[in-house]
């Protein structure tokens, strides 16, 4: 339970109570929900106590955010920073002597039917709130109230509502006090994006640039196959995505995996966790082919046994003859279906050329604390290592960088 203001907002105790909410929910049959046009103005813009509420507030706050008028400060709080000062001073807003009221500055109030914050008490909020009730109240409009305010011109990135001016009802409820009757023009230097989310189009820009990768955030593998011998050669991989259980990896023509599997046509994918991004990276400068080709002997040297160099173990495998990676969570015994040649540009052909490999998945091995129920993965557990432009991430900050990476 956490406690705002008069409010406290209770979660779900755990995983248990939502499976069995959830399972309630798919045999009910609720109402359908229509919306009137009195709820429909009552979330685009209200007054909550004494500062505005709604979609309108909403997005407020997510461009004062976005603009760094202010920043978080805490759990609850804001804290204004010196564009932002500069901002309201602009907007008319005596700053000073809102810093000496007794209340803080700016929190954070959790909006009832956007689910998200807005801003309690900020004093421009509070003067818009002033404004738009004291039009929708006094009779002075015929029409919709504007949605505009005294204030600077250079202010278009300001988020708005819809596409083209609509007005909505005056709607009051005591407990909400006066709603705000006001007409949302949808500003045209605004991008609206899925999920509600807005950016400043005016505030973006774009260069053209040839960068020497395009490693833009996928998972790695390390991928096992055979050797001639019938020993076992491991190699990391980032180029690769799956398709129902058909999976298609990306190598290069002068890779010793490739050339295991065009005589040995199976493999297992093993994915490992982000905490093994150092023993992945021992992997990244050795190659099975010896002798090393020209091309790679400045960065790559050869090295017979890969699990151990690297630290790993090899774990026999169900459906294949080649070895799993014990320490990897999760492991994808695979078979070659086909091998599709990349014409590819200029770029790939300088690196000797790429081919598509496409497998069939036979079996995955999933270590057990990364299983919710049944066949199903956690996700609130289960995180790939991350290579980003050639450095390494989990799901979150950063963990380190590949040999090759330039930056």
């Amino acid at each position: 339970m956490e406690r705002r203001s008069r409010h406290r907002y209770y979660q779900l105790a755990g995983n248990q109570i939502a499976y069995a909410i959830e399972s309630l929910g798919s045999i009910s049959t609720p109402e359908p929900y229509r919306p009137s046009g009195a709820t429909q103005a009552l979330c685009c813009a209200r007054a909550c106590c004494d500062h505005l509420a709604g979609t309108l507030a909403v997005r407020l706050a997510a461009a004062f955010e976005l603009k760094r008028l202010i920043v978080a400060q805490g759990k609850r709080d804001y804290e204004l920073t010196a564009n932002g000062e500069s901002f309201l001073r602009e907007w008319h807003v005596d700053v000073d002597e809102l810093r000496r009221a007794r209340r803080s500055f700016a929190r954070r109030c959790l909006d009832w039917t956007e689910r998200k914050d807005h801003l309690e008490q900020v004093s421009l909020e509070l003067q818009f709130a002033r404004d738009y009730s004291s039009s929708a109240g006094s009779g002075e409009t015929t029409g919709p109230a504007q949605s505009t305010y005294p204030g600077p011109a250079n202010v278009n990135w300001l988020p708005s509502w819809n596409e083209n001016r609509r007005p909505y009802r005056d709607v009051r409820k005591p407990h909400f006090g006066v709603c705000l009757k006001t007409s949302l023009p949808r500003s045209p230097g605004f991008v609206l994006r899925k999920g509600g989310k807005e950016m400043p189009a005016g505030d973006i820009d774009f260069e053209v640039i040839t960068p020497k990768i395009l490693y833009l955030g996928t998972p790695v593998a390390i991928v096992s196959s055979a050797n001639d011998d019938g020993t076992p050669n491991l190699a990391p991989l980032s180029s690769f995505w799956a398709l129902g259980w058909t999976m298609v990896l990306g190598l290069l023509r002068d890779t010793k995996t490739l050339q295991n599997l065009e005589h040995r046509p199976e493999c297992v994918v093993n994915l490992p966790s982000p905490e093994q991004w150092q023993q992945v990276e021992l992997l990244a400068p050795l190659t099975g082919l010896n002798p090393v080709p020209a091309e790679k002997a400045a960065k790559f040297h050869y090295e017979p046994d890969k699990f151990a160099a690297a630290g790993f173990s090899p774990l026999a495998s169900d459906r294949v003859s080649v070895p799993r990676v014990r320490e990897c969570p999760a492991q994808l015994e695979a078979i070659v279906r086909r091998i599709h040649p990349l014409e590819g540009d200029t770029r790939l052909r300088q690196l000797t050329g790429g081919v598509a490999v496409e497998v069939e998945i036979l079996r995955v091995h999933l270590r057990r604390d990364f299983i919710l129920k049944g066949d199903y993965v956690d996700p609130t557990r289960w995180q790939p290592l991350i290579y980003n432009f050639r450095h390494y991430y989990g799901l979150g900050s950063e963990l380190g960088k590949t040999f090759r990476a330039e930056i």
